[in-house]
């Protein structure tokens, strides 16, 4: 699949009339703009930076992340234009040096005390390694990927305690070299909710996506989950789901067959479906000014860069700590158990720990001190794979004062 295509002039075109309804907005809204630019500069090491059980590479890296934030807003709009490269070098494998970038725009309107709409786009240029144990903690090659993505959400009350929100989502994503199948996208979901009390919503969120790799697999799924969602106090918030995932795979693969009087390869398609378990809960409390954390656990599919598809099973859990106006404390804790459908039924664990501390040294100037220890273990076929990765990393943050304010 080459790039630009025809898809792409479409997003293009989408982008232009996007922005060209912001300028509409401000016109008829007068939207308050500014800008806020910053720059990140930091030193790391990294125990394995291709996270692989064996001829495992260690580096020092120094990042430099420049970020530009556009902010415009109103009564009834709001717009967010966020942009942040990242340039990688180095030390020891210079091949690994690398520039990334992660682009997005958003921009909500309120068109009346009922309708709100959410517009997104989004640009990323990174690798599938990070992307992939970020997503789900499965490991794979250091590939370069592009992902571009198009979304909306259209929210409407019909009375003070019936709403409904209606989304869909499409994009692209491209692989340079061809190691892993380019694929296209797209998502709808509808959410409708119902206020039986002050503090009690439930509802059911439905989502149907389907994933076409380039000359490999299409997959298909459903999932349908009965939500409540439960403010306890103003402190306390508390998220319950479950229902069911439905999926359906289909992959091409060649036989020989006998056309015409010749033995010829033609191609035909395997079929599966699958049929589980989803669910989802979270749990938010801010258990002083200081001290908050957040819970959340779930079960759903993941479909990996090389087209393999997995029940994916997590936990994640974040405290922060703020010890003073100057000096603040956070920890996130994440735990994957991927199980793989089909051959060769691989399941991964994977944790990750993730401490960090953030001192402000002046108004515009911040110091943080992070690092992260991460574990994953591969069984398939009585084979097991183990691997490890430990990072730590200083980082200084210049935030530039606010700009056409």
């Amino acid at each position: 699949m080459g790039y630009p295509n025809c898809r792409e002039k479409v997003l293009w075109a989408l982008v232009i009339l996007c922005f060209g309804l912001i300028f509409y907005l401000d016109s008829a809204f007068a939207l308050d703009w500014y800008v806020t630019p910053s720059i990140r500069v930091s030193e790391e090491y990294d125990s394995n930076v291709l996270f692989r059980s064996d001829d495992v590479l260690d580096d020092f890296i120094t990042i430099v992340y420049p970020e530009l934030k556009i902010f415009a807003e109103s009564d009834r709009s709001r717009f967010l234009f966020d942009t942040i490269i990242a340039g990688k070098k180095y030390i020891k494998n210079s091949n690994l040096d690398t520039v990334e970038n992660d682009t997005r725009a958003s921009l909500m309107h309120a068109w009346s005390d009922r309708w709100t709409s959410d517009f997104n786009l989004k640009f990323t240029r990174d690798t599938t390694l990070e992307s992939q144990l970020e997503e789900a903690g499965i490991a794979t090659r250091r590939v370069e990927r592009y992902l571009y993505d198009l979304g909306t959400a259209q929210t409407y009350r019909f009375s003070e305690t019936l709403s409904t929100t209606v989304s869909i989502n499409s994009g692209q994503i491209y692989y340079p070299d061809g190691t892993f199948p380019d694929s296209t996208y797209w998502q709808a979901s509808i959410k409708p909710g119902l206020a039986i009390s002050d503090r009690d919503v439930v509802g059911i969120d439905t989502v149907y996506s389907y994933r076409d790799y380039v000359e490999s697999s299409t997959i298909q799924y459903l999932q349908q989950l009965l939500y409540w969602q439960r403010k306890w106090n103003e402190t306390t918030r508390f998220t319950l789901g479950g229902g069911y995932l439905m999926t359906f795979t289909e992959t091409p693969f060649m036989v020989l067959d006998i056309v015409d009087d010749q033995l010829v390869f033609v191609e035909k398609k395997e079929q599966s479906t699958n049929f589980g378990f989803s669910f989802l809960a979270t749990l938010e409390k801010d258990w002083t000014e200081r001290l908050k954390t957040a819970l959340s656990a779930g079960r759903d599919e993941y479909n990996t860069s090389d087209a393999q598809t997995y029940e994916r099973n997590y936990l994640r859990a974040d405290a922060s700590y703020r010890f003073s106006e100057l000096t603040s404390f956070s920890c996130g804790l994440s735990y994957y158990l991927n199980n793989q459908r089909g051959e060769p039924g691989e399941t991964i664990n994977y944790v990750q720990v993730s401490p960090s501390a953030v001192r402000k040294i002046t108004e515009d100037l911040f110091l943080t001190l992070a690092g992260s220890f991460a574990y994953q273990i591969r069984e398939a076929e009585s084979i097991e794979a183990t691997a490890d990765r430990f990072r730590t990393w200083l980082q200084l943050t210049w935030q530039f004062p606010r700009m056409l304010d």
